[in-house]
């Protein structure tokens, strides 16, 4: 079999196939974030002494990008085309001004910089809290050893990669 009949064959098998790729990989990718606004809403509501209220805030805050990428991937259309040195490829066209692009990729990195800044203040607030506490009753607690109890290292790591 000859080249362009190989590449016609996985072409046509492309084409049939990029629309479920592409929409498993949409759900996956706002997976992650519902996932880890779940995880940090949780936390608030925990550090906070079961403030419901909080935790929608940082919640809502972390859902943004879910309500941004459902928009965008409405906004998709997928496409598929034979690149001579890559092969097969699967894209899409995102039919979306660059005005508003750029203000929903703004909007949504500010919410989830908000959120995060939200969490670890909150972290902070209670860690200092017990610090004075601790204080007040005559023990000495390192600073240190109530950050990491309290869970910041899990931003150090998390951002320092």
């Amino acid at each position: 079999m000859s080249q362009t009949s190989d590449d016609s064959e996985v072409a046509a098998e492309l084409q049939f196939n990029c629309g479920p790729g592409s929409v498993l990989g949409d759900i996956m990718q706002a997976a992650q974030y519902g996932i880890y606004g779940a995880f940090s809403a949780l936390r608030v509501f925990a550090i906070c002494d079961r403030n419901i209220t909080l935790a929608i805030i940082v919640l809502m805050l972390n859902l943004v990008p879910v309500g941004t990428n459902i928009y965008d991937f409405s906004r998709e259309t997928d496409l598929f085309y034979v690149d001579p040195i890559l092969g097969a490829i699967c894209t899409f066209n995102l039919d979306v001004s660059g005005t508003l692009l750029i203000s929903m990729v703004l909007g949504t990195r500010t919410s989830l910089i908000a959120a995060d800044i939200l969490v670890v203040v909150f972290t902070w607030h209670k860690t200092f809290m017990v610090r004075r506490q601790a204080a007040r009753i005559g023990l000495q607690t390192p600073v240190y050893s109530l950050i990491l109890r309290d869970g910041l290292s899990i931003y150090t790591e998390t951002y320092a990669k």
